[in-house]
């Protein structure tokens, strides 16, 4: 499978083993890797990719998601925290097992979503709440 990876977020400097460990293993497929500064740079990159993969044990308001799925990235979450509230339980794996069982789920998934035309691609797309990751509607 072709792909480019883009690992966003803020860096810490105590980095997970699992997070140099996918750094060294997809050297040749990395992107941006770390915080994009620039507000309009990180929707720029969003809006360049087809899925946002999260595998966060902890996340505030699914916001970073939110932002994902606002710029056209269809999501693929864990089955945990409040991502199946938020976009349904079609776009969550069961996040049980280790990380190789978790990576050939998405493979799974991804495939799959890479069968389908423009059309079915955007049907999908158009069922998810993204208007409830407007930051209008966000903000009090």
């Amino acid at each position: 499978m072709d792909f480019k990876l883009h690992l966003l977020g803020q860096q810490f400097r105590k980095q997970p083993a699992s997070l140099q460990s996918i750094q060294t293993e997809f050297a040749g497929q990395l992107g941006q890797v770390g915080f994009v500064d620039s507000k309009v740079a990180y929707e720029a990159l969003l809006r360049s990719c087809d899925y946002a993969i999260s595998t966060a044990y902890h996340e505030f308001q699914g916001l970073a998601v939110g932002e994902a799925v606002q710029c056209g990235c269809l999501p693929l979450l864990p089955n945990r925290l409040s991502y199946p509230g938020l976009v349904g339980a079609e776009h969550c794996f069961d996040a049980v097992g280790d990380l190789a069982q978790q990576a050939k789920a998405f493979v799974v998934q991804i495939e799959a979503w890479q069968g389908f035309s423009d059309e079915q691609r955007q049907a999908i797309w158009l069922h998810l709440p993204v208007q409830s990751y407007n930051w209008s509607t966000l903000r009090p």
